[in-house]
């Protein structure tokens, strides 16, 4: 995206930032926005904005290890600000597998849409957080492998791919 801020990025007259708020924040108690730049901008749409503990840009993980210290709740709920389209029951349908008491202890769920994998479409027990720290330690990044780390499930989306699409070209906000 030529080093623009994707969140701030307008799609259909807002920016990409506001479709996930907006899917989130009839479903939770505190809605978080870790970004590390234009914070002031990401400030109107959350209660709490977070910046990375870590210098330079280390990815997704590092932003769930910046928030950790916010976090007041059993379950927390990731969406990221590119994925504009994501179904009114997202938070349900991520929670689901960890509320279920079918003698399976989920720590993590995320989205898989029949083809792909969507790791930041996710709800997670806030207790997997506490591995975070110690897995950038060993200068791992990659968010699959930290799920893999936990008990976890995908979450089957396929009856929906298109609403878990993310934006990563400009080609991808004519849509």
């Amino acid at each position: 995206m030529g080093q623009r801020d994707k969140g701030m990025i307008a799609w259909r007259g807002h920016p990409l930032v506001s479709y996930a708020c907006s899917t989130l924040r009839p479903h939770v108690h505190t809605l978080l926005i870790s970004c590390n730049r234009n914070a002031d901008r990401y400030r109107s749409y959350a209660d709490h904005v977070v910046q990375d503990k870590r210098r330079g840009f280390i990815g997704p993980l590092g932003g769930l290890e910046s928030v950790q210290d916010w976090i007041k709740t059993e379950f927390l709920v990731l969406a990221p600000c590119d994925s504009p389209a994501l179904p009114a029951n997202y938070v349900e349908r991520m929670l689901a597998p960890l509320l279920e008491r079918s003698g399976q202890d989920y720590q993590l769920s995320f989205a898989h849409d029949g083809h792909n994998a969507h790791y930041l479409c996710a709800a997670l027990r806030t207790q997997a957080l506490a591995s975070i720290s110690e897995f950038l330690e060993t200068g791992q990044r990659r968010v699959q492998d930290w799920i893999e780390l936990h008990s976890h499930v995908a979450v089957d989306v396929s009856d929906s791919p298109d609403a878990f699409a993310n934006f990563n070209r400009p080609t991808d906000f004519t849509r």
